[in-house]
C-alpha cells in the first residue's frame, strides 16, 4: 500500500471511531440500514417512528453501483428530531462533492449555495427514477409508471442511488425525482437539501412526505401538481 493510502486509511479509521465516540457522548441514537430493531411493515409506515434525536445513515447508497465499478454511490447522513431532519450530508466520493443542508439555513454544494431548476413544465424536465430491488417479482407497476412518465418528459434517469438523484434535483441539474419503496436512509439527508434548495416533496397522494413514508415524489415545485397527477392515475 501506498504511503498515500496508507495515510488516507488511517485518518479515515480515526475520523471513523472519533464520530463513533461523539455519537455515544451525545446519548443520540443510530438509525440505519442495519438496524432491525424497526422493522418495515409493507406498503404502509415503519412500525416505530423515532421522536427523539436520532441519526440516520446510509453507509453506501447505491451499493450494486459500488460492486461493478459504477461511479454513482454516495454516504448519505441525517440528524433527526421532533419527527424531521434537522442537518442533511451526501458525500459523493467519486465526484468528490459534498451536498450539506440544515434546516431554515440553507443548502449548500461543495460550500456555495445550491437551488433547484427553473424548468417550469414536466414537458420540459429531467426526472430521476428507481426501481425496486425485486421488481422482476413485481414489474406490472413499475413499469406502468414509469411508461406513463416516459411519454411526458423530456427525459428519465435511473443510475440507482436515490440520496445521489435527491442532491442533484437539489442542485438543478434533475428537474425532479420519483420512486416506490424507499427506506428513510435513502431520503431524509435528501429531502432536507431539496425543500431547504427550494424544491417540493410529497407522497404520491399529495401529502406531506416522510422519510418513514416509502414513496417519494420530488421537484423543483413548479411543475409538482402536473406530475403528481400523473402518478395519481397509474397508482
Amino acid at each position: 500500500m501506498s504511503e498515500r493510502k496508507l495515510t488516507k486509511t488511517v485518518i479515515s479509521s480515526k475520523a471513523r471511531n472519533l464520530i463513533v465516540l461523539k455519537i455515544q457522548a451525545l446519548k443520540i441514537s443510530p438509525y440505519g440500514r442495519n438496524d432491525k430493531k424497526r422493522g418495515f411493515r409493507s406498503g404502509t409506515i415503519y412500525n416505530e417512528i423515532p421522536t427523539g434525536p436520532v441519526w440516520i445513515i446510509d453507509p453506501l447508497d447505491g451499493t450494486t453501483n459500488f460492486a461493478h465499478g459504477f461511479p454513482w454511490f454516495a454516504v448519505s447522513i441525517a440528524y433527526a428530531d421532533k419527527g424531521g431532519s434537522q442537518v442533511g450530508v451526501i458525500y459523493c466520493p467519486m465526484q468528490d462533492e459534498l451536498f450539506c443542508g440544515c434546516l431554515d439555513l440553507g443548502a449548500w454544494l461543495n460550500g456555495k449555495p445550491i437551488r433547484v431548476s427553473g424548468i417550469p413544465v414536466l414537458d420540459k424536465s429531467l426526472l430521476a427514477t428507481g426501481f425496486l430491488y425485486d421488481v422482476r417479482k413485481k414489474p406490472a407497476k413499475v413499469l406502468a409508471a414509469l411508461e406513463a412518465v416516459l411519454i411526458r418528459v423530456q427525459g428519465i434517469r435511473r443510475a440507482g442511488a436515490a440520496a445521489m438523484d435527491l442532491a442533484y434535483v437539489a442542485c438543478g441539474r434533475m428537474d425532479g425525482f420519483c420512486e416506490i419503496n424507499r427506506k428513510p436512509w435513502d431520503t431524509a439527508a435528501g429531502q432536507l437539501l431539496l425543500e431547504e434548495a427550494g424544491g417540493k416533496i410529497s407522497d404520491f397522494r399529495g401529502s406531506s412526505y416522510s422519510p418513514f413514508i416509502p414513496e417519494i415524489l420530488a421537484t423543483n415545485s413548479l411543475f409538482h401538481e402536473e406530475l403528481l397527477s400523473v402518478m395519481r392515475d397509474v397508482l
